[in-house]
């Protein structure tokens, strides 16, 4: 059995009721939907009560896609939301900002063995869909201590940006200094 098939909703209803495989698929999903929807309150008012509406459909997308949940799981499903007119939802620039906020704090609580040596390291996102601005995320020196989000100015127009894009920047030095790379899958 690959591990996809407990993260495909049509797939982890195909496992019989009361075995540990369904048993399985049902908790990978409610962790991946609370991953999706407790840091994007917004986003649960654009689905169904049960968010599945989003949920799913995006899920079955991000396989065939072959996207990781990682960090940059909620600019996927950003760019899904946008490209996708399945829902007809109009997506508030509030609800964008959320889902790029979380992807950067995802990477920031993220890797945190190693905290303290890389607690001068934040990401820079900067992606189409927030139009001149950029979201940046600090990591925290320990486990427990707070991360520095910011939304800065100067993302660029979003036809001119061809691609969502991210850097990691030395805080030291300036939140504006990186290398921009792709957003990775």
């Amino acid at each position: 059995m690959r591990l996809e098939s407990y993260l495909n909703p049509s797939m982890a209803r195909s496992f019989a009721n009361g075995t540990h495989e369904r048993e399985l698929a049902s908790c990978a999903l409610r962790n991946l939907w609370h991953i999706v929807f407790d840091p994007c309150p917004s986003l649960l008012q654009l689905a169904s009560p049960d968010g599945k509406t989003i949920m799913e459909p995006f899920l079955v997308w991000a396989e065939d896609k072959n996207l990781t949940m990682s960090w940059s799981m909620h600019i996927h499903l950003l760019n899904w939301m946008e490209h996708t007119q399945s829902h007809g939802i109009k997506i508030a620039d509030e609800t964008k900002r959320e889902l790029v906020v979380a992807s950067a704090i995802r990477w920031a609580a993220g890797n945190m063995i190693d905290a303290k040596n890389l607690s001068h390291l934040a990401i820079l996102i900067r992606s189409k869909s927030l139009n001149g601005y950029i979201v940046g995320a600090r990591k925290a020196a320990t486990a427990d201590g707070d991360l520095e989000v910011k939304l800065l100015q100067g993302g660029g127009s979003s036809e001119a940006l061809g691609s969502d894009e991210y850097a990691l920047v030395s805080v030291p030095t300036g939140w504006e200094h990186g290398e921009w790379k792709p957003i990775p899958v």
